[in-house]
């Protein structure tokens, strides 16, 4: 008996020391598919978002029709800035994140519970938007944190020293941290 109570002892150590120290994977939350069309939500949140503060500055909306006309993807953006002149934007980024959810809902299938994870990733790639702004503008990175100080934490500061330290261009410094933050909790192909 106390053979048997020391080889469950040694079992029980072992398997606890090995679950311990095996990383687990994160749960894969999101398919391939929905990523690739939450990714095109993204660019789309940004328009809404550069429409919003647009719209908030007074901007006639004829003026950001003329803006988007010849742009690819014209018929989503004119579509994009149709919606937020009919919308109340109470709130540019908060406005941003609520369009990324529906087009997530719309485009994508994924219902606002699962949208949650993938607007915070979609939310780190707007820091990202807007520290390169601060970058191509000649801003200091204080200044840049400065702006984004309202994001409590080390991943907003974390954002802002990679985009600060490399030479990439905005929409690309966008996706990186899109993907970054999507590549753990989504499904490969």
């Amino acid at each position: 008996m106390l053979k048997n109570s020391f080889i469950f002892t040694a079992l029980t150590v072992i398997f606890i020391s090995a679950c311990a120290t095996k990383k687990s994977e994160p749960k894969k939350m999101y398919t391939h598919k929905e990523f690739m069309n939450m990714t095109v939500c993204v660019g789309m949140s940004d328009t809404a978002r550069h429409v919003a503060t647009k719209k908030s500055e007074g901007t006639p909306i004829a003026q950001m029709k003329s803006f988007y006309a010849n742009k690819e993807g014209s018929s989503l953006n004119l579509a994009t800035v149709d919606k937020v002149y009919a919308d109340k934007v109470p709130g540019v980024w908060e406005y941003s994140v609520s369009f990324f959810k529906e087009c997530a809902l719309n485009l994508a299938n994924v219902p606002a519970d699962r949208a949650n994870f993938s607007a915070y990733c979609m939310q780190r790639s707007m820091i990202a938007d807007v520290a390169h702004g601060h970058r191509v503008a000649g801003s200091s990175k204080q200044t840049a944190q400065q702006a984004l100080s309202g994001f409590k934490g080390q991943t907003t500061l974390i954002i802002i020293d990679n985009v600060y330290a490399s030479n990439k261009g905005r929409v690309q410094e966008k996706l990186d941290e899109w993907n970054l933050c999507m590549d753990p909790i989504t499904a490969k192909q």
